[in-house]
């Protein structure tokens, strides 16, 4: 019995195997898998696991590709909307200062150039898929907040982040998904700032921190003051006083006179004590002669005057005009050094600082010389409106440069997204290779393997059946 019992357990255990096989390809052909868990193949299990991890990974790379690619994309419309404003703006500015159009023709160019003006801050404000795209990575607000009066924009500034939002675009490859507006809509590279005005203001030795157009103030600050070594003294009627900053005073002791710079001599006494003196250009000066020392000399004489960055708001008063000023604008902190040594008049200089100018403080000159907001006569208006062009064209020359980067990168993701939708469906039709049965195969093997368990049990049921018929007997 021994030898029926060792052909009984093999029978069983061909079986077995048999019908472990015929499930397994049965399950092949109505899944169209050939790994469906990792006891199939485990070798080629880990493989595949692989396989689809790299493609959720590409996955994820496209998406971001895709998000990034869309706001670029919007980002680039804007920039060449604001690109379009500025080829506007210089059409006007090239009419209005050709010198043939009235007052009332600039003042219509000045509203329209005001209406880019809020165009221009509406764009580079641009909000799309919940982020702002001139921010960096300050996404969640305004990049961009205006200060008005009575309605119109008087100034603009940047509350965006100076670093760029930057996204994972493939392994090892970031790409900046957010601009950074202040890097687009300004330049930050000054140089000495250049003066135009008659005061005789001029830029100081020491770096100026403000940037773009503006302007200076030269007010009269009141005081009239002369070299202690002279004896001289303010007049009686020193308040008259018309002249501005830094002048001299020559006495001729012999002659008995006194002049002004230039000016005509002018006979004196020891007794006067508001003699009036004049110079070549008509500035005047009251001196009170009692406390002259007695001896011929020049000697200097002052008139303080202020200075300001904000219309007078805030002003800085200048006694000493041997020495550089530094005259703060309060609404930027931006510093202008001053020369005052040359100061003569009151007045308003217009200051420019080539290299730092910005779209729109660019924007806001244009349209107040326009409208003529300081009283400026016909040919300084012109003039400045000529100096507007240049910061003008700087400002767009900079936004072209910053279009043409930004569309070289939106064709380079372009070029990334091809490249990694290919390597993605290679390692998703690698993984459905290892994966997936050949049901030609499959169901060849089965047909074999059905025609096998059928052969075994044809002759498991004759020789169980013999071995029960032989132990009976």
């Amino acid at each position: 019995m021994s030898g029926w019992g060792s052909i009984y357990s093999n029978t069983v255990y061909a079986l077995q195997t048999q019908s472990a096989t015929l499930a397994r390809l049965q399950e092949q052909v109505s899944t169209g898998l050939r790994v469906g868990k990792a006891s199939d193949d485990p070798g080629s299990a880990v493989k595949i696991m692989d396989l689809r991890r790299k493609s959720a990974s590409l996955d994820t790379y496209l998406k971001n590709l895709g998000q990034t690619s869309q706001t670029l994309g919007n980002s680039l419309n804007a920039m060449q909307q604001v690109s379009t404003s500025l080829t506007r703006v210089r059409e006007l500015l090239t009419q209005a200062s050709s010198g043939i159009y009235s007052d009332a023709n600039r003042a219509s160019m000045a509203s329209e150039v005001d209406t880019l003006l809020e165009q221009t801050l509406f764009l580079a404000n641009t909000y799309d898929l919940g982020q702002y795209s001139f921010g960096g990575q300050n996404i969640a607000t305004a990049p961009y907040v205006a200060q008005r009066v009575d309605g119109r924009i008087t100034d603009v500034q940047y509350a965006g982040s100076l670093e760029q939002m930057w996204v994972p675009v493939a392994p090892g490859t970031n790409i900046a998904s957010q601009l950074v507006g202040d890097e687009i809509f300004r330049i930050s590279k000054p140089d000495t700032p250049v003066f135009i005005g008659s005061t005789g203001a001029a830029a100081g030795l020491s770096i100026s921190t403000v940037q773009g157009d503006l302007w200076l103030t030269v007010g009269d600050g009141g005081t009239t003051s002369y070299a202690p070594a002279s004896g001289l003294g303010a007049g009686s009627s020193a308040a008259g006083d018309t002249i501005v900053g830094a002048h001299t005073i020559t006495v001729d002791a012999a002659g008995s006179t006194v002049r002004l710079d230039g000016g005509q001599a002018v006979a004196f006494t020891a007794a006067d004590d508001d003699l009036q003196l004049t110079n070549a250009d008509g500035q005047s000066v009251h001196v009170d002669m009692t406390g002259w020392v007695g001896t011929d000399g020049q000697w200097q004489v002052s008139r303080s005057v202020t200075l300001s960055l904000d219309d007078g708001a805030t002003t800085t008063t200048v006694t000493d005009f041997t020495q550089q000023v530094a005259v703060t604008d309060p609404r930027t902190g931006g510093v202008l050094m001053v020369d005052p040594s040359g100061i003569s008049a009151t007045g308003m200089d217009a200051v420019t600082v080539p290299g730092s100018y910005n779209l729109f403080g660019t924007l806001m000159n244009i349209r107040d010389l326009l409208s003529n907001t300081n009283g400026l006569d016909s040919s300084r208006q012109q003039e400045l409106l000529r100096q507007a062009t240049t910061s003008l064209m700087t400002v767009t020359d900079n936004i072209t440069q910053k279009l043409a980067a930004v569309g070289s990168r939106i064709q380079a993701m372009d070029a990334m997204t091809q490249t990694l939708e290919t390597n993605r469906d290679a390692a998703d039709d690698r993984a459905a290779m290892l994966q997936d049965a050949d049901i030609v195969n499959v169901a060849t093997e089965l047909a074999r393997s059905q025609n096998l368990y059928q052969m075994t049990l044809t002759s498991a049921a004759r020789l169980l059946s013999l071995s029960l018929l032989d132990f009976i007997q």
